[in-house]
């Protein structure tokens, strides 16, 4: 393969040096040795100085086993397997990296679906119970709530709906009369009451400090509720101070039973 010069003449080296050249393989392998371990350690890591070691470490590494496969195996270039062996390495941190791999980011998404989905149910079957108090769901009765009704809750297909029955049943948080009827325990209308109200305060800091009508403001409460945390909470109550004592702050739109549309 034809080599690259580096631009050095033979008589400023000396002597019947041909003078110094990097082969087109050479020019490959310094690159991937350059890239591959830098960008694979910080998946790994973002501190610089753990990015240092973690490259050295894996540049290293992928020298050590490409030449190492190279002396057992004949005909096979050291260059090409050191940095395949680099672009292996890098593989698995994109893959498997614990802060912003792949395979972490897909559980993490997971997690959070499983999550924004049970927090949804729990909160509408506690509004559930709010308009049977108000008298404005007369067809729900003491036994619980039927799964028709909560499928037409919320744009959810049924085994959405299934699935998240199923692991707040098994968390204690909901009770059901086989597949039929659903109720909330008192540890799940406690869950549910914190997430209504987190829900609520957010809806109130849309509607007097982002100028959204209330009747649109479900909808982006929706999306934000479920990563507000503690001090967020106590950040919210300190703006809305008219709220910050009442137990539960009431709903600025209607509630109904089945699904909007549009």
């Amino acid at each position: 393969m034809a080599g690259y010069a580096t631009g050095f003449p033979d008589d400023d080296i000396g002597g019947d040096c041909n003078g110094y050249r990097f082969t087109g393989s050479g020019v490959d392998t310094g690159g991937g040795l350059a890239d591959h371990p830098a960008v694979g350690c910080q998946i790994l890591d973002q501190q610089f100085e753990k990015m240092l070691i973690l490259s050295g470490l894996f540049g290293g590494l992928s020298g050590l086993l490409g030449s190492t496969f190279s002396a057992l195996m004949a005909n096979l270039p050291a260059g090409a397997v050191i940095v395949m062996m680099a672009a292996i390495v890098f593989t698995i941190s994109l893959a498997c990296g614990p802060a912003s791999g792949l395979l972490h980011q897909m559980i993490d998404r997971h997690r959070l679906t499983n999550k924004v989905a049970g927090e949804n149910l729990l909160r509408k079957m506690y509004e559930f119970y709010e308009l049977r108090e108000s008298a404005k769901a007369p067809n729900q009765n003491a036994d619980g709530f039927r799964f028709e009704d909560l499928l037409a809750a919320r744009a959810w297909s049924p085994a959405r709906l299934r699935k998240s029955l199923r692991t707040a049943r098994s968390a204690g948080l909901v009770q059901g009369n086989g597949d039929q009827q659903f109720r909330l325990t008192a540890k799940g209308m406690h869950e549910a009451y914190q997430i209504v109200r987190r829900h609520r305060l957010w809806e109130a800091y849309l509607i007097t400090h982002a100028d959204i009508a209330p009747s649109q403001v479900d909808w982006g409460a929706d999306a934000i509720e479920h990563v507000l945390d503690r001090e967020m909470i106590q950040d919210l109550e300190n703006v809305l101070p008219e709220l910050k004592d009442i137990k539960m702050p009431p709903s600025p739109h209607e509630l109904s039973i089945a699904q909007p549309v549009g």
